[in-house]
């Protein structure tokens, strides 16, 4: 499971856009929002704290997922849905 939201969190750390030194949390005082009627709605990752990778004791653990290490990340927004141009 651990897994699971360590990988979660990397996608959505590598396609989030950036902020630009503005606090998400506090734009407007919204969670989500639209900067435009066709714009996708941006959601607003709040600072938190979580474990990555797994104990040896773990059931499913794989030795990659070592050590596992207390992060925090800095609030951040990132598009709702996935984005395609062709």
């Amino acid at each position: 499971m651990k897994a699971d939201i360590a990988t979660f969190l990397a996608v959505l750390l590598t396609s989030a856009v950036p902020t630009f030194g503005r606090n998400p949390s506090h734009q407007d005082g919204r969670s989500r929002w639209r900067d435009c009627p066709d714009c996708s709605t941006m959601i607003v990752v709040p600072t938190g704290s979580f474990t990555m990778g797994s104990l040896a004791t773990e059931p499913g653990h794989k030795p990659d997922e070592e050590p596992a290490t207390e992060v925090t990340v800095q609030s951040f927004a990132m598009a709702g849905t996935d984005v395609t141009r062709s």
